[in-house]
């Protein structure tokens, strides 16, 4: 059986995790540890990202406990990704469409300003629905790193 293995690049693409939020989970072991390919080279397992990564969306399935006044109705869920439309040369910034969210469903501002597990829940969600959605790409915008789905916009 081969073993398949993702770079860095890959499993940030994957998990939506920044590099050093990556290190800081492996670190204390929350996360799968890399293996060494090299002096300055280091690679995934498949298996143990993607393992990772259903555990982390069992944790956040339906009726599990997340501290925030976000709900993840599918009904209203469903209803936002009609918002999203493909654009060419445009990109969806992840936290506009969060705050979008948050918004419809009339959020307090602190919503807005969780960390990423909860908008990890909303994009693995939206990416469900929404199947030709394109991975998350990082950007950097007027000088500053952003998550974006590339070449889609959000309509009124």
């Amino acid at each position: 059986m081969e073993a398949r293995i993702l770079r860095r690049a890959d499993v940030e693409r994957l998990t939506l995790l920044h590099k050093s939020t990556l290190y800081r989970m492996v670190h204390r072991g929350e996360f799968p540890a890399p293996i060494k390919l090299g002096r300055r080279a280091v690679a995934w397992r498949t298996a143990e990202v993607e393992d990772w990564i259903a555990t982390r969306e069992r944790s956040l399935g339906e009726g599990a406990a997340v501290e925030t006044s976000v709900e993840f109705d599918a009904e209203q869920l469903g209803l936002f990704a009609k918002r999203l439309r493909p654009a060419d040369g445009v990109n969806l910034p992840v936290q506009d469409a969060w705050e979008a969210w948050c918004d419809q469903q009339g959020a307090k501002r602190d919503a807005k300003e969780v960390g990423g597990l909860e908008r990890y829940a909303f994009t693995t969600r939206l990416r469900r629905l929404i199947p030709e959605l394109p991975l998350v790409k990082a950007v950097k915008v007027s000088g500053k790193r952003q998550r974006v789905w590339p070449n889609w916009k959000l309509v009124a």
